[in-house]
């Protein structure tokens, strides 16, 4: 187990949570912060192929998310929808996520 990296992944949790919260309604600023949390979380805690696995979970998430808000009987709705009933900032927070909980792994079960 790797505390450091727990840790680390937790912080970036948190931070991410409270960054959407704050500012959901300023969809250029939080794209900019999601993108920056994103470079320091791989500055302090490198994952390899971070920058494919960010492209590859920032894209798939919010497809899948958009595909089931459309042909699911709109289980949800976001109050500021930009791409097919889904901000735009949802794309790099599904990026940051998805190496966040690499990290997490990492973290959990020791892997270099």
């Amino acid at each position: 187990m790797n505390l450091r990296k727990i840790l680390i992944g937790l912080v970036f949790t948190a931070v991410a949570i409270a960054v959407v919260s704050l500012f959901w309604k300023r969809s250029e600023l939080l794209i900019a912060i999601l993108i920056v949390l994103s470079l320091l979380k791989q500055k302090l805690a490198p994952i390899k192929g971070a920058f494919l696995w960010f492209i590859v979970v920032s894209i798939l998430g919010p497809v899948v998310e958009i595909f089931v808000m459309s042909f699911g009987g709109n289980p949800w709705a976001y109050a500021l929808p930009s791409l097919f009933g889904a901000p735009l900032w949802l794309f790099p927070l599904y990026g940051l996520a998805g190496t966040t909980f690499i990290t997490l792994y990492e973290g959990f079960f020791s892997l270099k």
